[in-house]
């Protein structure tokens, strides 16, 4: 490459360079805090969550999987719930038939609540959810997936002969 192409080639270095330098300082401004083109330098920015109370409004069918714990082992059979925001909780009944029946301590025992129990307790904070059916023996605690099901686990206390034992196992509900 002779002399001439040399600082032909090194005039179009020496531009490009002034053009890139004098794009990039306008596109920051005085204001932005190190920002460029107002894009934040996170690119993944903390954002709210999109749920709330009123996310889990409405019928849901609750399943379980078998619960164990304390030389207990429970099975609860499905039923659906109604649940019903207020304000950041929420509350709801139960609109069908639940049977819990445990086998443990050398016997079998069966309970069953009949429709329109309480599910007292509810709260939803970001994407957990948090609920009990009847009072604080039959807890729920898990998350939202998306606005069509829950997924967590239940833990249940179960009175025997005077001890209190703790059972628990996952539970999913699905929007109805």
């Amino acid at each position: 490459m002779n002399w001439a192409s040399r600082q032909s080639v090194s005039h179009y270095v020496r531009r490009g360079a002034m053009i890139a330098l004098v794009v990039g300082i306008a596109a920051c401004d005085s204001e932005s805090n190190g920002l460029l083109n107002n894009v934040p330098l996170n690119p993944f920015p903390v954002n709210p969550s999109p749920f709330s109370s009123s996310s889990v409004s409405g019928q849901w069918f609750y399943n379980r999987t078998d619960l164990v714990g304390s030389g207990l082992a429970c099975t609860i059979s499905s039923f659906t719930m109604l649940l019903t925001p207020s304000g950041a909780t929420f509350t709801g009944t139960t609109s069908s038939v639940a049977t819990v029946t445990c086998s443990g301590e050398g016997r079998t025992f069966t309970q069953s609540a009949a429709s329109g129990q309480n599910i007292p307790n509810g709260v939803v904070s970001g994407d957990s959810v948090h609920f009990d059916i009847v009072n604080q023996n039959f807890h729920n605690a898990g998350i939202l997936l998306g606005n069509s099901t829950m997924s967590g686990t239940v833990t249940l206390r179960v009175p025997v002969g005077g001890s209190t034992f703790l059972v628990s196992g996952p539970f999913t509900a699905v929007r109805q």
